[in-house]
């Protein structure tokens, strides 16, 4: 994913009806909408005690949610006091949240127990009975909510894992960067791949909740593997142009021997080398169009961004965007 794939987080509206399923932005002041808080009775207070329920869960979060086939993603700046009564299982069945904290606290009541942790700490909850939770005030979290019925099939017995701490890992972080990059792409995901999306990220909640045998090996080779290859994907958007970016370097960053990472983009029909060199372009081309390095020489910026041989660099320059570099500085502020 590059730069302008991202998306703005003052941005968001309902997505057109085409062929991407986009991110919302919903406002603090605005509710949830129906398809993610149906399955959820919710009510809400600021503070103290929760009122009196609200029409269509009304929890008033800053959220950013993604709706992918029977998976709901939702993530947030902060998020009220709040509690939720036995849901609605008629329609759609029961469901399972896994909640992330990821700045702050965060206290969680259901089936008769009590889950409290800070950054980074994971829990599972479901709407087959009443809860309540609280959010530290300026902490930020992350909710995956799934069927159950399809967590059953890879983890029968997930019911014993619900309230209890999830352990950190591979498979947490693995599934918490998948979730950062769906929702932060500007725009969003194909239609058609979404089913594939939503298994991938159930594969790594039936991972996260026990499963064992041959369900965990699917879940490993489908779900997992999808999430180790955009975790690369994303470490390669970060780091293709900084000192010291090497394979080595992103697969250690992604914990996979570096013999792997190679399989993994294989897999998707990629290479570890024109992801590199695609993003290194995209970043001197950005830099040329800035007017913050207009007395810095085009081969400084090259070379800054990994490429040592100029000649080589200007050919690859002119056979991505169709024109010198030194067009991009010319006329920074048009398309190339």
């Amino acid at each position: 994913m590059n730069d302008a794939d991202r998306e703005d987080s003052d941005q968001g509206s309902p997505a057109p009806r085409d062929d991407r399923i986009r991110p919302l932005r919903i406002p603090v002041d605005e509710r949830m909408p129906p398809q993610i808080a149906s399955p959820w009775r919710l009510r809400w207070k600021a503070s103290g005690a929760p009122d009196a329920p609200r029409p269509d869960g009304a929890i008033r979060p800053s959220a950013l949610s993604l709706r992918l086939p029977d998976v709901a993603l939702l993530s947030g700046e902060r998020a009220a006091s709040y509690a939720w009564l036995k849901g609605d299982v008629g329609r759609g069945g029961p469901v399972v949240v896994l909640s992330v904290a990821s700045e702050g606290r965060r206290r969680l009541a259901h089936l008769r127990r009590e889950f409290e942790g800070g950054p980074g700490t994971a829990v599972f909850a479901s709407n087959l009975a009443q809860g309540t939770g609280r959010y530290q005030d300026g902490g930020r979290y992350l909710s995956v909510t799934v069927p159950s019925q399809r967590l059953r099939r890879h983890a029968p017995n997930f019911e014993a894992a619900l309230m209890q701490p999830v352990a950190s890992g591979q498979a947490l972080a693995l599934l918490v960067d998948y979730v950062d990059g769906l929702l932060t792409l500007r725009d969003g995901v194909d239609r058609a791949a979404a089913p594939a999306v939503a298994d991938h990220l159930i594969d790594l909640c039936a991972m996260l909740l026990g499963a064992k045998g041959d369900e965990r090996e699917a879940a490993e080779a489908n779900g997992f593997r999808a999430a180790q290859a955009q975790a690369a994907r994303r470490a390669i958007d970060a780091g293709a142009a900084t000192p010291g970016f090497s394979a080595h370097a992103v697969a250690d960053q992604i914990g996979v021997p570096v013999e792997r990472l190679h399989a993994l983009l294989q897999t998707a029909g990629e290479s570890f080398e024109a992801l590199a060199l695609a993003r290194r372009l995209d970043v001197v081309r950005a830099r040329l169009a800035d007017p913050a390095f207009a007395r810095v020489e085009v081969r400084e910026i090259a070379r800054a961004c990994g490429f040592q041989d100029i000649r080589a660099f200007r050919r690859r320059f002119a056979a991505r965007f169709g024109a010198a570099p030194e067009a991009v500085r010319k006329r920074p502020g048009e398309g190339i």
